[in-house]
């Protein structure tokens, strides 16, 4: 160990007065460096968590910062590190100002375990935040001559921060001659640069981990806020002396006196703001230009986790993506193009780049273990996050809308109502996908103003039904089961899932890669109206059909969001589905042949009441009865398509001669062939050979800068200027152009040859 440890906390200068050495931990500064240079394999998690200005001695500070440089080096291993580690000092002339190479042995040697190194980061984040005080003190005293004609001012300034030493600044608690706005002030400052507490609609949230590990936000009751006081200051009162002068004591901060501050305009003046949390980088416009926000971003009021990314080429990616829903079965090709739309849509919404709001993101299946739920997981692991789902509940403690307000209030970004089965009428859901702006409401807990265009809402169905107005604020999905033998694709990390997670990086960056795509054609948009939401519909119907070269964005679309919101019609499905899966698609059959299907399937049986025997002639009758009658409601006088399933009627004669009404139900085509259109499936870690005959090039450049490469204090985060050349287009997509183009100049033929 060096002897800085033992230095003293004050030093006496030449002139007799005492300087004060910052807050620092030598020991803790030694263990950390000497772990990393033993360990170079943790320097990717470290750095997120240190940043090199946490480090007080300037010598350790060089060598962390030539960590960081030499991190991303193939040949960096735990034999390697310190060679490598010497060149790059002696590069950059440092070696022997930081003691040559035995201090690298030094420091070496004094190693940790893995395990323990978080409690020595603690305590250089500690010594770090109160060294930040302090020269904010001294700081601030220093201008206390700049206010020689003001003596109120004078008096107001030396209140809010006072230096006391190394100790923690002094800060009066209101009463007497000092104001609740002044104390308000000075501990909403002090609490801003401890990268803990910020205002989130209209509430003072504290920055967490959740039970997995990720960061989550709590909101912050008067309570709490007075211990939180305690962290950042020393709290004083003052008094009047007998002999009328006024003096200051120690003090706690009431829960009172923490109300009266918590609401004061002051205090949240100086707290910065979080608008978005997520768990991966974020694309924003500025200035015109992309740019990836990885920290905290002020200006905007992003808070987003990770690094930026690697960056990939336009036709790598749309392959990457299309591969990603390669063993999904969807039942139409429209279905398809809404799922990677899905992909998609997050980059645009937490960037605040798509204009208006995203639907909720609705997928359904005709049968369990579809993969309607997996997708949704797929989706938030391409942004390093997972789904937080809610599961239906009529009301009472932990019912549906506390559970989603719960879920927003903790800046969850993915929230699924899972399995939704029966009647959905949730008007505080249906408000949250249309207001500008949503009053989360939790027990005991202070209610968060949420904005609900920068958050992803999901729902998964085997057989919902839901109201008019939520089926058109949705994007239906529609997919149907594999067959029991269907070779789903493995990877050397498990299943698809743990594939994505594991790439993450890669497969944000694909996303990424279509986004400046679309960002630098122009931000343009189809002429799709087909949708509640025209915004997102257009956005998105341009950057699948002309990027990804998907069919229309809304084809059937429609027909389905009448569907699920017609009581009737999701009965239709659900027989449907059951004749089908019966083996009894494409027959004629009468009212009580699809009475048995639809007995032994479970389904509601119109005409019988509870308790009901169909063993009983007069049921019987009029259960059959109640199914023609229903059947004829539902398909009037023409055939309907659900589920790809045509179900028409005709009038038969029986041996009697007598009409009788008889149903079909068959497949129009089955479901999409889920390999891609290209044949491939394709690894984002790996090139992907494109072929370039006849393809049109997007020769121009995205602008995409970097800002926030830390938790910054002041979010003047630095930004990193680049380009990223958008390239050739996947031959799938070009083909999808022509076709589009032959049909809508009414060139049937070249439109069937393509």
């Amino acid at each position: 160990m060096s002897d800085k440890e033992n230095r003293p906390r004050q030093r006496t200068a030449p002139n007799g007065l005492h300087t004060i050495i910052p807050p620092h931990d030598d020991a803790a500064e030694q263990v950390v460096v000497g772990t990393l240079i033993a360990r170079p394999e943790m320097i990717h998690e470290i750095r997120t968590q240190v940043n090199p200005n946490d480090i007080y001695d300037p010598d350790r500070r060089t060598i962390y910062t030539s960590l960081l440089y030499i991190e991303g080096s193939d040949y960096l291993d735990e034999s390697t590190c310190v060679t490598m580690l010497r060149d790059r000092l002696k590069d950059i002339g440092e070696l022997d100002r930081v003691g040559g190479f035995d201090v690298l042995e030094e420091l070496y040697g004094v190693a940790c375990l893995a395990d323990g190194l978080g409690y020595f980061i603690e305590k250089i984040k500690n010594a770090a935040s109160r060294r930040h005080l302090q020269y904010r003190s001294i700081a601030t005293l220093r201008d206390l001559k700049n206010y020689e004609h003001d003596p109120d001012a004078r008096r107001r300034v030396a209140i809010e921060l006072s230096l006391t030493g190394p100790d923690l600044p002094v800060v009066t608690l209101p009463g007497g001659p000092i104001q609740i706005s002044a104390t308000g002030e000075a501990l909403g400052k002090l609490l801003a640069h401890t990268d803990q507490y910020y205002l989130r609609g209209g509430a003072v949230v504290t920055v967490d981990q959740g039970d997995d590990g990720r960061t989550v936000l709590k909101p912050l009751k008067p309570a709490g806020l007075a211990s939180a006081f305690e962290t950042v200051a020393r709290l004083m009162k003052t008094r009047n002396k007998p002999n009328g002068d006024v003096d200051t004591e120690p003090a706690t901060c009431s829960e009172a006196t923490a109300k009266l501050i918590i609401e004061c305009d002051a205090f949240r003046a100086e707290l910065f703001v979080i608008r978005v949390l997520t768990a991966c980088p974020v694309l924003i416009e500025r200035a015109g230009a992309l740019m990836q926000v990885s920290g905290y971003d002020r200006e905007s009021g992003v808070m987003a986790a990770g690094r930026p990314l690697p960056e990939v080429e336009i036709g790598q990616a749309c392959d990457i993506l299309h591969n990603l829903m390669a063993d999904f079965r969807f039942t139409g090709d429209s279905d398809r193009a809404r799922a990677l739309a899905a992909l998609i849509t997050p980059a645009l919404v937490f960037g605040g780049l798509l204009g208006g709001r995203a639907p909720v993101d609705l997928g359904e299946a005709d049968q369990s273990q579809a993969g309607k739920g997996y997708r949704n997981k797929i989706t938030a692991a391409i942004y390093g996050d997972t789904v937080k789902t809610i599961v239906q509940r009529k009301g009472g403690v932990g019912g549906l809308e506390e559970s989603f307000g719960a879920a927003l209030v903790r800046g969850a970004s993915f929230i699924s109502l899972d399995n939704v089965r029966g009647k959905i009428d949730s008007q505080a859901i249906e408000s949250f996908m249309t207001e500008d702006h949503y009053l989360a409401r939790t027990p005991f807990q202070p209610n968060v103003e949420i904005d609900p265009r920068r958050v992803i809402v999901m729902m998964t169905s085997n057989r919902a039904e839901i109201t008019l107005d939520l089926a058109n604020r949705s994007s239906c999905v529609s997919l149907q089961k594999q067959p029991p033998d269907y070779p789903f694709k493995s990877y050397p990390e498990g299943d698809l899932l743990d594939h994505v997670r594991a790439n993450q990086p890669n497969y944000l960056a694909a996303v990424f890669a279509v986004v400046s795509a679309w960002h630098a054609a122009g931000k343009p948009r189809s002429d799709e109206t087909r949708h509640d939401f025209r915004p997102w519909a257009k956005t998105l119907g341009w950057i699948t059909e002309e990027l990804l070269g998907t069919a229309p964005l809304m084809g059937g679309h429609r027909e389905a969001q009448r569907r699920m919101s017609t009581p009737s019609l999701v009965w239709l499905r659900d027989v449907a589905l059951a004749v089908v899966s019966a083996g009894k698609g494409g027959r004629w059959l009468r009212a009580h042949e699809l009475l048995d299907v639809i007995h032994e399937k479970g389904i509601t049986i119109p005409g019988l009441p509870d308790g009901g025997n169909l063993d009983e002639d007069q049921a019987f009758t009029k259960a059959c009865q109640a199914i023609g009658r229903r059947m004829g409601g539902c398909l009037g006088g023409d055939p309907v398509v659900v589920n790809n399933i045509q179900i028409e009627r005709q009038d038969q004669l029986d041996p009697q001669g007598r009409e009788k009404r008889a149903y079909r139900f068959a497949h129009l085509n089955p479901p999409m062939d889920p390999v891609p259109p290209n044949g491939n499936r394709v690894s984002p870690m790996s090139p992907i050979p494109l072929k370039t005959e006849n393809i049109q090039h997007i020769e121009q450049e995205v602008n995409i800068s970097t800002v926030g490469n830390h938790w910054g204090h002041w979010g003047n985060s630095d930004s990193i200027g680049g380009t990223t050349a958008i390239g050739g287009l996947p031959p799938r997509t070009q083909v999808a152009r022509a076709i589009r183009q032959a049909r809508r100049s009414g060139d049937k033929d070249r439109a069937t040859a393509l």
